[in-house]
C-alpha cells in the first residue's frame, strides 16, 4: 500500500513538472481540434500559459465531469446559457449539441477572456454561439472588474482584491438581460455559472426563472475561498437552489455525483455542482 502511494505521489508531481514547463515554454497561440465527447469536435487556438488553456491543450477537455454532463442535458434546439464563459470552451461544446436549431448565449465581460472566445469563435462556423460582452448580476449598470496576471485567466473577479489592472464593465440583471437581448426562456435548457464567488448574485437577478416549475438546470461552481470573499458561503449558495425547490448535486468525478444539503461540506475547496428541479438521470 505504501508502495503503491509513492507511485501515485511521483506520478502527480510529473504531471505537474510537465504542466508548468508547457506554461512557461508552450506555444502561446497553439490551434487544436478537440472531441470532448464522441462526434462532438470543434477547433481552438490555446495560449498555454494561461491554467485553463494549457488544461484544454493536453488533456483535450476541461472538467471532464461538466464536459460529460453538457452531453447528457443538451439536446439539438436547447438554449444554452454560460455565464462566465472564460475563453469558450463550455461554449463551443454548448454549441455542437445544440445544433444550428438551438442557440448558446455567452456572457463574459473580461476584455482578455473575450478576446480569446472571440479567437475561438472565428476557427468555428457556429452560427449559434453569440458572446455578449456584459457581466450578469443582482443590478444593471455598471462595476469594476479586478484582473488577475498570475496566468489565471478565469480568476478575474468583482472581489476587490489588489490587482495590477481593473476595468469598467457593463452589468446586468438576467432578467434585463433576456429582454435587451430577446432571450426566449422557455427554450432555455441549461445554465452554467462560474463567476468566482458572485454566484449567488447572478441568481437574485433571475429570481422568477428560479422559482418557475420549468426552470432549467443548472451547473454552477462552489470556491469557498471565492464565495467567501464576496460576503457569502457554499451554504447560501446552494440554499439558492433547494429553497427553489431544486435537488443539489456535487461532481464529484466522472460519472460520479452525490446529493447534497445546505449543510453538506463540499468534498474539495473548488467543486462544481448540479442543481436540477428534474431529478437525476
Amino acid at each position: 500500500m505504501l508502495g503503491w502511494g509513492i507511485v501515485r505521489f511521483l506520478s502527480r508531481k510529473k504531471s505537474e513538472f510537465k504542466h508548468a514547463l508547457l506554461m512557461r515554454f508552450g506555444p502561446r497561440d497553439a490551434r487544436k481540434k478537440l472531441e470532448p465527447l464522441p462526434g462532438k469536435s470543434f477547433n481552438m487556438r490555446l495560449d498555454t500559459h494561461e491554467l485553463v488553456q494549457c488544461g484544454i491543450y493536453r488533456w483535450g477537455a476541461w472538467e471532464w465531469e461538466t464536459t460529460e454532463l453538457l452531453g447528457k442535458i443538451l439536446c439539438p434546439g436547447d438554449t444554452f446559457v454560460d455565464i462566465g464563459a472564460q475563453v469558450g470552451y463550455f461554449g463551443l461544446l454548448g454549441a455542437t449539441l445544440v445544433g444550428p436549431t438551438g442557440a448558446v448565449h455567452a456572457f463574459e465581460p473580461s476584455p482578455g477572456s473575450q478576446k480569446f472566445f472571440r479567437r475561438n469563435q472565428s476557427s468555428n462556423n457556429f452560427k449559434q454561439l453569440h458572446l455578449h460582452p456584459i457581466a450578469l448580476s443582482n443590478i444593471s449598470g455598471n462595476t469594476t472588474l479586478f484582473l488577475r496576471s498570475n496566468g489565471q485567466r478565469g480568476g478575474d473577479s468583482f472581489d476587490g482584491a489588489p490587482t495590477e489592472e481593473r476595468v469598467q464593465v457593463r452589468v446586468l440583471r438576467f432578467e434585463d438581460a433576456i429582454k435587451e437581448l430577446s432571450i426566449d426562456t422557455s427554450r432555455i435548457r441549461l445554465i452554467k455559472i462560474d463567476v468566482e464567488g458572485a454566484e449567488t448574485r447572478v441568481l437574485d437577478g433571475m429570481a422568477d426563472l428560479l422559482a418557475s416549475p420549468n426552470a432549467p438546470d443548472f451547473i454552477f461552481e462552489i470556491n469557498i475561498a471565492c464565495l467567501h470573499g464576496l460576503g457569502t458561503s457554499p451554504e447560501e449558495l446552494k440554499g439558492r437552489f433547494l429553497d427553489a425547490g431544486f435537488r443539489v448535486f456535487e461532481l464529484t468525478g466522472r460519472f460520479e455525483r452525490r446529493e447534497v444539503d445546505r449543510n453538506t461540506p463540499p468534498h474539495n475547496i473548488v467543486v462544481n455542482c448540479w442543481a436540477s428541479k428534474r431529478g437525476p438521470f
